[in-house]
This record gives C-alpha cells, structure tokens and sequence, in this order.
C-alpha cells in the first residue's frame, strides 16, 4: 500500500511540528499563574465578575500590539528564511528540522494571540450584556472565565518568550 504524503502545508503540519510536548512546557507557566490569582480571588472572596472584566480589558489593550508585534517579527524572520545562510543551513543536518521549528512556532503564537482575542471579546460582550445568573451558578460561570482569561491571557505573554528564543537563534546561524 502507498503511504499517504503529507503535505508541508497548513495547519496539520504546524501541529506537527509543535507537539503536545512543546505546548505543555510553554503552557504550564500560565497554567501556575492563572491558577494562584484564581485561588487568591477565592480565598479573598473577590469579586470575580469585577476581577473579570479587568482581565479583559487588559487583554483587549494588550492583544492586538502583541499581535502586530509577532507579525512584524515573523516579516523579519520570513526574510532571514528567505536569505542565503539558511539555503546552507537546510542542506546540514537538522537544519530543515529548525526551520520548521521556528515556522511552527510564530504560527502557534499567532494562533493562540488570535484565540485569545476571539475568546476574550466574546466574554467581553457576555459581561456587557447582564445577564441574571443565579449566583452559584453566576460565581462557577464567572470562574471558569476568569480561569481561562487569565491563563490565555498569560499564554500568549509567555508564548513570545520562544518567539525571542527563535530570533536569537536565527541570529546565531549567520555564526555557522
């Protein structure tokens, strides 16, 4: 039987090459963080609906630069992969594999800020509407948001750590 090709393409082959293994050690930071200011809340019995929508707020002033940012340093690095120094490095072991590497990362970073943007505006206009919510299942609804606001809000901060990685490394390849 032949074996399907994969194609080098799209999205499949991004998560390809950012594994789960790779999203567990750039996610359990946020995963700490998000966690201690959820506990903190709940033991200092704040508000969290008021808790809530300052993280949107944050992440609504915040995102988008954040964003502009990735794709900024993404057109930096396109016209790096675009350069001679990284046609030699393909050619050398590993260095296909690299480049791959760093794609799929600015990819990831850029999927996960646009998620978060997504998420957090529809949560946004959630809480703008007032609902009335019973309050034990108003506090569970407004901790889970909170939960998840906070994390992929600290996500997609701490994400653009690998991303300074990347670009530190292209910038050592001109060194081989």
């Amino acid at each position: 039987m032949k074996a399907k090709r994969k194609s080098i393409f799209g999205w499949g082959n991004v998560f390809a090459n950012y594994h789960f293994g790779d999203f567990m050690q750039d996610a359990w930071l946020p995963l700490t963080v998000a966690s201690i200011l959820l506990i903190v809340a709940q033991v200092n019995d704040v508000n969290l609906f008021e808790q809530l929508e300052n993280v949107l707020d944050i992440g609504i002033a915040i995102i988008p630069s954040m964003v502009a940012l990735i794709v900024a340093a993404y057109t930096i690095m396109f016209s790096f992969i675009l350069g001679e120094k990284v046609s030699e490095i393909k050619e050398k072991d590993g260095g296909k594999e690299f480049v791959q590497s760093i794609n799929s990362s600015f990819a990831m970073c850029l999927l996960v800020s646009i998620v978060t943007i997504i998420v957090i505006v529809f949560v946004k206009c959630i809480c703008s509407m007032d609902l009335g919510v019973e309050p034990t299942l108003a506090n569970v609804i407004n901790s889970a948001a909170y939960f998840l606001a906070c994390f992929l809000l600290t996500y997609s901060v701490f994400i653009l750590i690998g991303i300074v990685i990347d670009i530190y490394n292209s910038g050592q390849t001109s060194l081989l």
